[in-house]
């Protein structure tokens, strides 16, 4: 049941990689201001597929107030693996933050970060790393969590409360 200020929970589940691949891309689509990718390595995402490649420059080109975060353990895989994710990131590098997960957070970075939050609202959650189990939800209070976890790993939490 949800609150007066919560809207009603959107769960929709997803077991496969294409599914999964279909949820990020929509919920990229949908992002209006801010982004989190979390991935210990995003070798299972299609981040150097050209349509998810287009969608995140489109948000990107939005406004020049959006803004990605990436949240990594492997930083050379994503570069390596990804040549049209690594045009995006440079092209809009001002918009852009991308951090290595630091050693003092690794331990709760855990198996089950494998997400994309969109505004702070949406989730796309892979519920272990090993396999394409997950959700996708509709409910800031369903996102919150996550981003506290997250908060400790090198992002400027003041400022993306202002943003």
């Amino acid at each position: 049941m949800t609150g007066p200020d919560e809207p009603a929970m959107l769960h929709v589940g997803f077991d496969t990689r294409a599914e999964f691949g279909a949820q990020l891309q929509t919920a990229l689509e949908r992002a209006q201001s801010e982004v989190w990718m979390v991935d210990r390595d995003f070798a299972e995402w299609p981040i150097n597929r050209p349509e998810f490649a287009s969608a995140l420059q489109s948000f990107l080109r939005q406004s020049a107030a959006n803004h990605l975060r990436m949240l990594t353990l492997d930083a050379e895989h994503v570069a390596r693996s990804a040549p049209r994710l690594m045009t995006v990131l440079r092209t809009h590098a001002q918009s852009v933050e991308c951090r290595i997960v630091p050693s003092h957070a690794a331990p709760r970075f855990g198996e089950a970060c494998s997400m994309l939050i969109a505004d702070r609202a949406l989730l796309v959650r892979r519920f272990h790393r090993d396999h394409f189990r997950g959700a996708t939800e509709l409910a800031p209070a369903a996102a919150r969590p996550w981003l506290l976890v997250l908060a400790p790993c090198g992002f400027d939490q003041a400022r993306a409360e202002k943003e």
